[in-house]
């Protein structure tokens, strides 16, 4: 842990409630996928059903009814409960839990992502990440709507224009300003101070739904160029506001420049992808509802809805001069050379193909949204019934069920979500890992990052439970908005439930397989994930087979003596062989699946006596810290790197087993071209 006496802007070590099992460069498609039937029945197949006992060793909660928060009191959420009011935990919730186990310990096919090209805005400078992530070379336009749909940039020019200078054009008595940091304008509120001054002073009318326009000289000899003698230059443009922060208020320190869009070039009009647009909307928060930025509150109502069907931004070219991104900002979030998807597919792209089926896929089975596809899709031979509760409900301590804020961690937060290379090992104050000196991060930008993996969160120890109480003590405007918090109402640990499995014509290794998932091949130390406050540890859960139904095609009538050694053996056995002779196709070297860096690590966040599952190695960094200091920023100036979880750290294991295929680096956005004087 840091020492008391170390300086605040020195990040000590990167922590987080998560970690990665590495995602393997092999993928496993089992040769009898073609054979996998519920008519025709395996020489071999087995069906019937497995008793189960759950029983939670810490609080847990499988959501049920919720209740959303408001400004005035937290959201709740309360556990999952059948229409007889019985508590239970939906076959579903086990399905997927288990499911994903399987996928990970069978080397299957990451295949339910959903792919985005994220973006990055890194105004510091200080975060070593390299100079593929400069804003520059930026060029202005208007993005239009088309009446197929499709959509266009029309180029144009641009220059700053100052918040003063527009406050004295509004005779608007200075101080205060209209414009301050204090306040924090949005664009909507910038554009109805401009609207509600113009009224006052200008008798000619001004229609609120237009955007201003205005007349200007440029001042050429100022960097950046500038719009001066405002109302009566020979320039006419629209004015833009964005919804960076302005300056203090003071002095003409900080941010307080927008800008004129001038000299529209309607007929050089340049195509938008529908990669690129959809990439715009979505790293401007277009699937968040929720949000306050300045593409929900304003300007995407403007482009869809409105009778313009248009709306000023910023965009660079590709070496093609083909539009490669698009922000709203003048050093906008730029999006990266790759999506999760392609970088998913660096490291196998059977992760991500449709054809063919993984184990998981061959029990649990397998649909495509796409009807040209259906004859891809195949039945699950394995169902999970609901658990219910045993016994008298019983909650949990009421520590559990104070306000908190659930955070989201995001994968554009690279040091935890993009395998990193160059790690050296930081032996001063038992630290983990951080970047070799005068190395830099990777992210989406290389053509050859990989993605850290499978996303776990480790079991911990129910004593540091005790100790460290999961709600987050809140800072600053969180701990007054309520709209961002949410109580919890968890069961009591120790609650038990009973469900059961039921399978049909399961080959004798594919039920070892799954034996050996819900049970981790009767080893019970190991414990299982489930339901809400991960985090926090909550959901941790062991399971115990407690009774058996088997049945033989050839014996249907006579049951079968459960010998689960036997079934968890047969998988061993399979999984054994073919990483050997995966491997063998390489001819790299020699691994072992039971010792493999994901079988290794997938158990290893399933101990909870394991050394790291403690409070302090699995708890988030901190927003805002004691100094009031970022330390998300902090560590990423500083080159930090979360390290992999109890095993060899970054010992790339997987990578000479089975190696990665080169590809060629995207090319860079092309510095900005001026536009030729239309005719």
């Amino acid at each position: 842990m840091p020492k008391e006496n170390q300086t605040a802007d020195v990040f000590q070590e990167m922590t987080a409630p998560y970690n990665f099992v590495p995602l393997s460069g092999w993928v496993f498609e089992p040769d009898w996928a073609h054979q996998v039937s519920h008519d025709v029945p395996f020489s071999d197949g087995l069906s019937g059903h497995l008793e189960l006992e759950i029983t939670a060793e810490t609080p847990i909660l499988v959501g049920g009814k919720q209740t959303k928060a408001t400004e005035q009191a937290a959201g709740e959420v309360h556990f999952f409960q059948l229409p007889d009011k019985r508590y239970a935990i939906p076959g579903t919730s086990l399905k997927g839990m288990i499911r994903n186990v399987l996928e990970i310990a069978s080397f299957g096919k990451m295949q339910f992502v959903d792919d985005r090209r994220l973006s990055i805005r890194d105004i510091s400078g200080k975060t070593v990440i390299g100079d593929n992530y400069k804003i520059e070379g930026q060029q202005a336009g208007f993005l239009r709507l088309r009446e197929d749909s499709s959509v266009e940039m029309i180029p144009c020019q641009y220059v700053h224009i100052s918040h003063r200078d527009i406050e004295y054009l509004l005779e608007w008595q200075l101080p205060p300003y209209i414009f301050t940091k204090a306040e924090t304008p949005t664009v909507r509120q910038k554009y109805a101070r401009w609207h509600q001054r113009w009224k006052k002073i200008n008798s000619e009318p001004l229609s609120e739904d237009s955007l201003p326009t205005i007349s200007f000289n440029i001042e050429s000899q100022s960097t950046p160029q500038m719009a001066r003698d405002l109302d009566r230059g020979q320039q006419k443009g629209t004015l833009v506001f964005t919804g960076q922060i302005s300056d203090k208020g003071q002095t003409n320190s900080g941010k307080y420049r927008d800008f004129v869009f001038y000299d529209r070039q309607d007929k050089r009009a340049l195509d938008v992808s529908p990669q690129v647009f959809k990439d715009f909307i979505y790293n401007h928060g277009d699937e968040d509802k929720k949000s306050t930025g300045s593409w929900r509150t304003f300007w995407r109502d403007r482009l869809f809805k409105s009778q313009h069907y248009e709306i000023p931004v910023f965009y660079h070219l590709d070496e093609h001069e083909q539009v490669r991104s698009i922000g709203l900002a003048y050093m906008y979030r730029l999006a990266y050379h790759y999506s999760i998807g392609e970088t998913i597919d660096y490291t196998n792209n059977k992760h991500r193909q449709t054809t063919g089926y993984d184990l998981a896929d061959l029990l649990f089975g397998k649909a495509h949204a796409d009807d040209q596809q259906s004859q891809e899709s195949l039945k699950s031979r394995v169902s999970f019934g609901v658990a219910t509760l045993t016994g008298v409900p019983q909650f949990a301590h009421p520590c559990f069920s104070e306000a908190t804020i659930l955070n989201g961690p995001k994968p554009t937060y690279f040091p935890n979500y993009i395998k990193q290379d160059d790690v050296q090992e930081v032996v001063n104050n038992n630290a983990p890992y951080k970047l070799g000196e005068g190395k830099q991060y990777r992210t989406y930008m290389q053509p050859d990052s990989e993605i850290r993996g499978w996303k776990r969160y480790p079991v911990r120890r129910w004593e540091a439970m005790h100790i460290s109480k999961p709600p987050a003590r809140f800072r600053g405007k969180a701990k007054e908005n309520k709209k961002t918090q949410v109580k919890l109402f968890p069961l009591k640990e120790g609650a038990q439930f009973k469900s059961s499995i039921r399978f049909h014509n399961l080959l004798p290794a594919e039920l070892g397989a799954l034996i050996w998932t819900v049970t981790w091949g009767n080893e019970e130390k190991f414990r299982h994930s489930l339901g809400m406050g991960k985090p926090f540890g909550f959901g941790q859960v062991q399971i115990k087979i407690i009774g058996s139904d088997i049945r033989s095609h050839k014996t249907p009538d006579s049951p079968i003596a459960f010998d689960e050694k036997e079934y968890v053996s047969s998988f061993r056995q399979l999984m054994e062989k073919e990483y050997a002779q995966a491997q063998t196709k390489q001819a790299q070297a020699e691994g072992k699946w039971d010792d493999s860096e994901q079988i290794s690590q997938l158990k290893a966040m399933a101990d909870p006596k394991h050394q790291e599952a403690t409070a302090d190695k699995l708890k988030y960094i901190k927003l805002e810290d004691e100094k009031r200091q970022n330390q998300f920023v902090k560590a990423k100036q500083q080159g930090w790197v979360l390290p992999e979880y109890g095993y060899k750290r970054y010992f790339q294991q997987d990578q000479l087993l089975f190696p990665r295929k080169q590809r060629k680096q995207k090319p860079n956005p092309i510095e900005k071209t001026v536009l030729p004087t239309a005719p």
